[in-house]
């Protein structure tokens, strides 16, 4: 199983990032998380799988989240 996903930086918080589902609008992201993440500037995009290392977050953790 794969999940396609786009990665935004936040620009409120340093090292934070936002994984979004393919085809999900930040735009209709709700207004607190928005507020505390600041502009998002899209960094990549990712096809992610149970076999695919991230460097800071358990893949598996992110494709049930999202």
């Amino acid at each position: 199983m794969t999940l396609a996903c786009t990665v935004y930086r936040c620009a409120k918080q340093e090292d934070l990032y936002l994984y979004l589902r393919e085809g999900l609008d930040p735009k209709t992201l709700p207004e607190p998380l928005l507020q505390r993440a600041g502009r998002l500037t899209e960094v990549m995009k990712l096809q992610l799988s149970p076999q695919r290392k991230l460097a800071r977050v358990d893949v598996g953790k992110v494709m049930e989240r999202l």
